[in-house]
């Protein structure tokens, strides 16, 4: 169950990996939010980026994409949540990225309005803005059991957690947590 939970959302998780790592593109260096202030704060602030959301959802479709011909090679089909063959991988790519963006940037809205700074802790909302996103994104055509939920969400949040503290030791992270 577990390693299906993760291959599921693999697409999400490049989506935000690939977000984050197109900071140092210069493409679309926009706010998402074109500078809207809620509150007399910013709506999700200068970090949510349209070249991050582009960088992502391209790197979710290719995800996607690469699980299809991996499933229709016979090679993932014992893994599968979805069904390849009757699910068009543009769409989960898309529904499973757009889903991470947007938890995201309502995570982001959270924290600004708590007067949070990007980089800022927010414990749990941190770990899994992304995931939370992307399950509702991807419940449109798929209706997923609530132990793929439960696992998606601990999983994802001890891998959070991990990836963190390795980013740190590597010098890739400012915070361990």
């Amino acid at each position: 169950m577990i390693l299906q939970t993760i291959y599921l959302l693999l697409p999400s998780a490049m989506c935000n990996i690939f977000a984050a790592l197109s900071k140092r593109i210069n493409f679309l260096n926009y706010p998402i939010d074109f500078g809207l202030k809620l509150n007399k704060k910013p709506l999700f602030g200068k970090n949510k980026t349209w070249r991050g959301a582009f960088f992502g959802i391209l790197a979710g479709i290719i995800t996607s994409l690469i699980q299809t011909i991996l499933f229709q090679l016979n090679i993932t089909k014992s893994i599968n949540i979805l069904n390849y063959t009757y699910q068009n991988f543009l769409i989960i790519g898309i529904l499973l990225s757009v889903g991470t963006i947007l938890g995201d940037c309502l995570e982001s809205m959270i924290k600004r309005q708590l007067n949070k700074k990007p980089g800022d802790s927010l414990i749990i909302l941190d770990q899994l803005d992304w995931v939370i996103g992307s399950l509702l994104a991807i419940s449109i055509i798929k209706t997923l059991s609530t132990q793929t939920i439960i696992t998606a969400l601990i999983v994802f949040f001890i891998l959070h957690i991990i990836t963190k503290h390795i980013g740190f030791y590597l010098k890739l992270e400012d915070k361990k947590w």
